[in-house]
């Protein structure tokens, strides 16, 4: 149906070890004009894993396997987006041609390691940073245009390595080599101004839960439309 619709959309969150808070994903927001006659994408980001390598979809961070006591690194979340073209964020190239088609990000939250607090939450214009010198995406920069950075591999000998970034406009980068304690940097949101009305980008959002949603277990990212216009 054509018309105005308000869109909402939370990024995912990133994984956990035992004994870790990980922090909330990023949300966005804003109006947009959609014809019925055109595809609109939603692209979910994928909840962070642990004791996995799988990549998380949409920009998440891959987790590493543990060695020693204190388990694995876990990877980031990935962002959420909204747009005229199907894919990962990443694969649009760089930001100023996904400009030409995604209406809005929500970014991811970093993963955490054993006994972590919540820090590295997904944005917003930008991320929170993690520990260690783990730096958030913003509207410039981060780790890579739709990516977040990879949990530290392990050598043979080694405890779990520090965890991953969160994907977003920009992903977040992964914390320091000593997994405990450590939490990855978030990714940051993104609103294309040419493309939406009344649109913000907010760190630090809880998921909605209800809505069939299996909270804490269900951390992906999350999207609202609703139609506010009709033509």
């Amino acid at each position: 149906m054509s018309g105005w619709y308000q869109i909402e959309c939370w990024g995912a969150q990133g994984g956990t070890d035992s004994g870790a808070h990980v922090a909330n994903p990023g949300y966005a927001k804003g109006n947009v004009y959609l014809d019925k006659s055109s595809i609109t994408y939603i692209e979910i980001g994928e909840h962070g894993k642990a004791g996995t390598t799988q990549t998380p979809y949409n920009g998440g961070s891959k987790a590493t396997l543990g060695n020693g006591p204190y388990g694995w690194a876990s990877g980031g979340g990935g962002c959420s987006h909204i747009a005229k073209k199907a894919g990962e964020l990443y694969t649009y190239g760089t930001p100023e041609e996904a400009e030409k088609y995604v209406y809005m990000v929500a970014g991811g939250s970093g993963g955490a390691a054993d006994g972590a607090s919540a820090r590295g939450y997904g944005g917003g214009l930008s991320g929170q940073n993690g520990t260690d010198g783990a730096k958030a995406g913003t509207q410039t920069s981060g780790y890579k245009f739709g990516r977040g950075q990879n949990a530290w591999p392990n050598t043979p000998t080694s405890y779990a390595q520090g965890p991953g970034g969160g994907g977003g406009w920009y992903g977040g980068c992964r914390s320091g080599k000593d997994a405990q304690f450590q939490s990855g940097a978030g990714g940051s949101g993104h609103i294309t101004e040419s493309l939406v009305t009344d649109g913000q980008t907010i760190g630090n959002v809880a998921l909605p839960s209800g809505e069939n949603r299996l909270l804490p277990f269900n951390t992906s990212g999350y999207v609202k439309f609703y139609l506010i216009q009709r033509d």
